[in-house]
């Protein structure tokens, strides 16, 4: 059955690079909803092989974008006879229906770089240029769009959050609740004395040693009639 397409007079073109085993049929397909002929990566990834074009490491410059969850790829490639093809391929949820827009966008560069070096582009595509139906394209683009809204806290992170918001524990407000310990008025006087003779309070301005001493007065005050009594 004839392919029904105005390029596939460029059949043969793509034929004389694969391996003696592989009929046409079998690595290529036709794409009615565009009259692309596709060729399958896994093929063109083997005629790269065959025809020695590697991918030039130091030339892949990958670009991830998280918030619309989308990647650009630049890419160089290298004949055996040292000549280079560059291309640059994206993918994002526009155009591309897998998990994995990076690979994506890594693997749509590399196969239109090898395309060019067999000087096969415009005739024929790699199967990872196929994009989405339009349906498909709008709810891909919902879900990247929910993706990015910022989610419903649960009452775990509401709780989470208000103790990170909570006013952090200062140096003085933890010698106070020392102090505080004391259960009468010999204990307060003692641990007055261990605070003040610590590195932490010698650490303290002299603003926060002025508020010490007057929690000091007013504990102090607090106990004075218990030990009178106990007199």
């Amino acid at each position: 059955m004839a392919r029904n397409t105005p390029l596939s007079s460029a059949d043969a073109r793509l034929e004389k690079y694969l391996p003696d085993d592989v009929k046409i049929g079998e690595a290529t397909w036709l794409h009615k909803q565009s009259g692309m002929n596709i060729v399958k990566h896994r093929y063109l990834k083997q005629i790269a092989g065959l025809q020695q074009i590697r991918v030039v490491p130091e030339s892949v410059k990958l670009d991830f974008f998280a918030e619309r969850n989308k990647s650009i790829c630049f890419v160089m490639v290298e004949t055996k006879d040292k000549q280079t093809y560059c291309s640059v391929a994206e993918a994002d949820p526009a155009n591309n229906k897998n998990a994995y827009p990076a690979m994506m966008a890594y693997k749509r560069a590399v196969d239109r770089a090898i395309l060019e070096a067999l000087n096969l582009q415009g005739f024929f595509y790699s199967e990872s240029e196929i994009a989405l139906t339009d349906s498909e394209a709008e709810a891909a683009q919902r879900r990247s769009d929910d993706a990015i809204k910022e989610p419903k806290p649960t009452p775990q992170a509401k709780t989470v959050k208000a103790q990170l918001e909570q006013k952090p524990i200062s140096v003085l407000d933890t010698l106070c609740a020392q102090l505080s310990q004391a259960q009468n008025l010999e204990a307060l006087i003692s641990n007055k004395e261990a605070i003040k003779g610590s590195s932490e309070f010698a650490g303290l301005s002299n603003d926060d040693k002025k508020q010490f001493v007057e929690k000091y007065q007013e504990l102090y005050r607090q106990y004075q009639p218990q030990a009178q009594a106990a007199e």
